[in-house]
């Protein structure tokens, strides 16, 4: 994925590391960890989504923050640990039954990205105001 020249580092100003919390599970990463992710996505993602944080994580997934340049949203995005086999086809399936799925009350699922290395991104509405615990 091509970036946009007028912005090569826009992650490194932008981006700080989630506020540690004793009760998370699964805490945040430090911030050298934080700006080795954010490389990863910006060569993994298309230019088309600006990062503007980091959510949190859970044991599969970590989930950010973003901006959609081509429809102009902002995003949520969650980006899997590489998955394979049986669990990726799982996986495919689940995907299937959410992308028919329209409610008010359910998440809308935008986009699949998956890298070639086997690496799957959801691009998801981003629903501001809280978390699910």
């Amino acid at each position: 994925a091509t970036r946009d020249a007028r912005t090569p580092n826009w992650w490194q100003a932008s981006l700080k590391p989630a506020p540690k919390k004793e009760s998370l599970v699964f805490p945040g990463p430090d911030a050298a960890s934080l700006a080795r992710l954010v490389a990863e996505i910006g060569h993994e993602l298309p230019a088309r989504y600006r990062l503007l944080g980091y959510l949190g994580q859970g044991a599969f997934a970590s989930v950010w923050q973003a901006y959609d340049r081509l429809h102009l949203r902002p995003v949520a995005i969650k980006r899997f640990a590489t998955i394979r086999g049986q669990r990726r086809s799982d996986f495919y399936k689940e995907l299937a039954a959410l992308s028919l799925l329209e409610n008010p009350r359910i998440v809308a699922l935008y986009d699949l990205r998956e890298t070639d290395e086997g690496r799957q991104y959801l691009i998801l509405e981003y629903c501001d105001g809280g978390t699910l615990r």
